[in-house]
């Protein structure tokens, strides 16, 4: 058996020492074997990988937040939230417009229901869905704080870009100004 710095050079493809009958094809190449498609081995790999703690029972108003954010990033349930902005629509009528099946737009509803963006009734045989609005505003109450920031921003921008187009008149204070020719001061 090979000792093991020879087998490692040997599953890595690296060139080893020895008779000229013993070399292998590789040798004669040009570019060392490591770098043809493979990566090199890695020595000292560090992963750091902390725990998450999530406890459902007790639900704040950011993990809300959090839920309503994760059922809006898919652009399915965005339109289909905006479908139901317009009435209460059944799962068929909801599947109506888009390429998959009834059980797919179901799964969509179960995170929208998930995250209270929707509501299902019963009527006899039809299982309307229903837009719940609450969600949304509290998304719109953390939103107003940032846009609110973002208009202090722009507007203290605006005024700083009309100081620099309209430099206030009459020059800065102690500065003589040249009588202009033919007038009299």
């Amino acid at each position: 058996m090979l000792p093991r710095t020879a087998r490692y050079a040997r599953c890595n493809g690296a060139v080893t020492r020895g008779p000229s009958s013993a070399r292998s094809s590789r040798s004669r190449r040009s570019a060392p074997a490591p770098l043809r498609g493979r990566r090199p081995p890695v020595l000292n790999r560090v992963v750091d990988n902390h725990p998450v703690e999530y406890d459902a029972g007790s639900m704040t108003s950011s993990d809300a937040l959090s839920t309503t954010l994760s059922a809006l990033a898919d652009p399915t349930r965005r339109h289909i939230l905006a479908r139901l902005a317009s009435g209460d629509a059944t799962v068929k009528e909801l599947a109506a417009p888009y390429e998959m099946s009834l059980a797919a737009v179901s799964k969509h509803l179960k995170v929208l229901e998930g995250a209270g963006l929707i509501t299902r009734s019963r009527e006899a045989q039809r299982r309307p869905c229903h837009l719940e609005a609450e969600p949304l505003r509290a998304l719109s109450d953390w939103l107003d704080e940032y846009r609110r920031f973002w208009e202090r921003s722009f507007e203290s921008l605006g005024d700083y870009v009309k100081t620099l187009q309209h430099p206030p008149r009459g020059g800065s204070p102690g500065r003589r100004t040249k009588p202009r020719p033919g007038g009299s001061r």
